[in-house]
């Protein structure tokens, strides 16, 4: 269980190749994880805006992320919790490197700095075929 101050010390940090902020609910949320999952793991949080506001998000969400997660193949660990923040709600997704080639649709995504984008075919050829 994530403790409000370790939520804290992640949001002063800012976001980087391991760290995402969500100010609200997106679909796109999967290609995150798939990207956070092909690379080095990491935390999505989402509530909080790029500048690192805690805007807060709804408990709807809560379930919606866990459906949406079902589209991932294979599944990553992940884990999915609430933190409750001067009464705003932080939902924090944390997600574990997973050896195996995580993709969305047939799509796999990878993190570059603070963004995420598609893997070619080749870099999918090179690092998850032939190791």
């Amino acid at each position: 269980m994530m403790k409000v101050e370790e939520l804290i010390e992640l949001i002063k940090a800012g976001e980087n190749e391991r760290v995402e902020f969500k100010s609200k609910f997106t679909k796109d949320l999967v290609e995150e994880v798939s990207a956070l999952a092909n690379h080095q793991g990491g935390y999505i949080l989402i509530g909080v805006t790029d500048d690192g506001k805690i805007v807060g998000t709804s408990a709807k969400d809560f379930q919606k992320i866990s459906n949406l997660l079902q589209v991932l193949h294979p599944m990553p660990k992940i884990t999915v919790e609430k933190v409750r923040v001067d009464r705003k709600l932080v939902i924090v997704v944390k997600v574990q490197k997973c050896k195996e080639l995580v993709t969305v649709g047939g799509l796999a995504f990878i993190k570059v700095g603070k963004s995420k984008r598609p893997l070619s075919l080749d870099e999918i050829l090179i690092n998850w075929v032939e190791n």
